[in-house]
């Protein structure tokens, strides 16, 4: 199994009191929030290499893999993300990191 300093990939979650968590990891999931008419939404997926982007997120999970095992796990209450250089930063009002306290304002 590689270890985390082999994963290519950062996902960095941040709210309004700074970074709730940071991960390494190979593949990220994200729900996108639907468009005005509902369309859109659903999980979508991060790996090495995706091209800049920002992203409007809906409420749901944050997940991050390694290896095929789930590394990270949260419920996020909407936001942004941004994709570049192979960090993935999500913004949020709050979230509940599997695991631990919810991380809100």
């Amino acid at each position: 199994m590689a270890g985390t300093n082999d994963a290519p990939l950062t996902l960095r979650l941040m709210t309004p009191t700074g970074t709730a968590a940071e991960v390494r990891c190979d593949s990220v999931q994200l729900t996108l929030r639907d468009d005005a008419r509902g369309r859109g939404g659903g999980l979508t997926g991060i790996l090495r290499g995706h091209a800049p982007a920002v992203m409007a997120l809906g409420k749901g999970p944050a997940r991050a893999s390694l290896a095929g095992e789930r590394v990270f796990s949260a419920a996020v209450d909407g936001g942004f993300a941004s994709v570049r250089n192979d960090v993935i930063t999500v913004i949020t009002d709050s979230a509940a990191i599997d695991g631990a306290e919810p991380a809100e304002e």
